[in-house]
């Protein structure tokens, strides 16, 4: 197809000799912003300096994405979807834009030293919980995805759509990030906050390291 073609091209032409690549897209506000890459990438995406990020394993990167053929080539690849899809938000503007400029300190493509957020998270992308709707409801979130969130605190409730009573709580079983809220989320969705039974209310991560902006690595 042209777009194999395109991408074909590319590769050749740019990225398959690449001493990094960085792989920036967009995806709902119902999801937290994340900067993930391999574990042959850590520096890479440690580096990238995002406040929330994740190492994950190798066999979780999907087959035909950009992300899997610079793992087949050893390339370290960050891979970046900032927040909200389709909408201009100066603070992850700031943020895509300082991590730009400090992977080009990282390579050596420019001087300087790296810049930090206060306060950023590598999350366990294995230490994942949902909370599942056990009725249908109107979700409503207490915070925002990316927020900190405290064990039992509750981070969104279920509504009944009649009653307008809440009928179910989603809490962290420990101090943990708010992942996503409601059901829906990724790239190309419309976000909307009436689940049924079985659904996700929301979901956390783990918090493997918390570092600030005085941390190394």
């Amino acid at each position: 197809t042209l777009p194999q073609r395109i991408a074909h091209a590319i590769w050749n032409a740019r990225l398959n000799d690449a001493d990094c690549v960085l792989d920036l897209h967009c995806w709902t506000s119902t999801h937290s912003a994340l900067a993930w890459g391999t574990a042959q990438s850590r520096a890479f995406v440690t580096a990238f300096g995002f406040p929330w990020f994740e190492i994950h394993d190798e066999s979780a990167v999907q087959p035909g994405m950009l992300e899997a053929a610079c793992l087949a080539h050893e390339i370290p690849c960050v891979v970046c979807e900032l927040t909200p899809q389709d909408t201009v938000d100066p603070q992850m503007v700031d943020h895509g834009c300082r991590g730009i400029l400090n992977l080009a300190k990282h390579l050596g493509i420019i001087e300087g030293d790296l810049e930090m957020p206060p306060v950023r998270y590598e999350l366990g992308c294995e230490q994942s919980v949902s909370v599942v709707a056990r009725k249908p409801g109107l979700v409503v979130a207490a915070h925002r995805p990316g927020d900190v969130i405290d064990k039992g605190e509750s981070a969104a409730e279920l509504i009944d759509l009649e009653t307008l009573r809440c009928l179910q709580q989603a809490a962290p079983p420990e101090r943990m990030i708010l992942r996503s809220v409601g059901c829906t989320w990724g790239t190309g969705q419309l976000g909307y906050n009436v689940v049924r039974d079985g659904e996700t209310i929301a979901r956390f991560s783990g918090i493997v390291r918390e570092f600030s902006d005085k941390d190394e690595g």
